[in-house]
């Protein structure tokens, strides 16, 4: 049989690929996620039509894998799953208060982007890190919050 602990990582691993399947899925819908999105954006200034923002010679798109959900989706299976072990109001804390914060870094993502293409055309090199830093942010929250209240429990 299979230890408790090795139970809680396949559930953990289960629920990760269950939750970005279904995300993708979603995001791959008709439904506009990047709306609300783009509304903040223009706020600074930058014009565009439809999702689509036209600086210098790059046009930058605003879809719904820009939304930031797959990031917050990948961020809620984490926090809920069994390999997290935190109190019931630690976990809504952290569900409702990360969440927020990947909102808002991740329009400060495309906000950083938006800006660059003022200054140069290659944009992906951005794009990716921006990527990578989102996914860097989950995993502190969750490390800072979620494991390291595990390690004080068991005395570690």
């Amino acid at each position: 049989m299979l230890s408790d602990k090795l139970k809680n990582i396949v559930l953990f691993l289960l629920v990760i690929v269950i939750a970005t399947t279904l995300i993708s899925f979603l995001l791959d819908s008709n439904i506009n996620f990047s709306k609300p999105i783009v509304s903040v954006l223009s706020v600074f200034g930058f014009t565009h039509e439809g999702n689509t923002f036209i600086i210098n010679a790059n046009q930058i798109e605003i879809n719904n894998f820009c939304s930031g959900l797959f990031s917050i989706v990948v961020f809620l299976a984490i926090i809920l799953s069994p390999i997290t072990v935190v109190s019931k109001k630690r976990r809504l804390y952290l569900v409702t208060l990360g969440s927020v914060g990947l909102y808002v870094l991740n329009i400060i993502r495309l906000l950083l982007i938006l800006i660059f293409a003022y200054y140069t055309t290659n944009l992906e090199t951005l794009h990716v890190a921006g990527w990578f830093f989102m996914s860097l942010a989950i995993f502190i929250i969750w490390w800072k919050w979620g494991f390291e209240k595990k390690k004080k429990q068991n005395g570690l």
